[in-house]
């Protein structure tokens, strides 16, 4: 899952860093990320690679995992949040999650 360490990010420029968030799939949720700061920094997309597993009983939902690409220097935020997509958009997450960046 993601990490403390995941907390603030150094890339160099065409470094890829692979962040992990838990997941509540099962409950509608689905994790969306939000770019503020330098623009082209970074770009966030998420992980179409292998799944990743998942722990715990029948019906537990599998970790979201997402890729930031650094584009160019510059600093940026990213903010993910925890979401169903038909809630308004007015709703609270059910989560948050700040990541610092920083690409040189």
């Amino acid at each position: 899952m993601g990490s403390e360490a995941d907390d603030a990010i150094e890339l160099r420029v065409g470094e890829v860093h692979k962040v992990t968030l838990p997941g509540l799939g099962t409950a509608g949720y689905r994790w969306a990320p939000h770019l503020e700061g330098d623009p082209g920094v970074a770009e966030v997309l998420p992980d179409e690679g292998e799944a990743p597993e998942v722990e715990g009983a029948v019906g537990a939902s599998a970790a979201e995992v997402f890729r930031v690409h650094a584009r160019r220097p510059g600093a940026a935020r990213i903010r993910f949040a925890q979401r169903r997509p038909w809630e308004p958009a007015d709703a609270p997450p059910a989560s948050e999650r700040t990541i610092e960046l920083q690409v040189n």
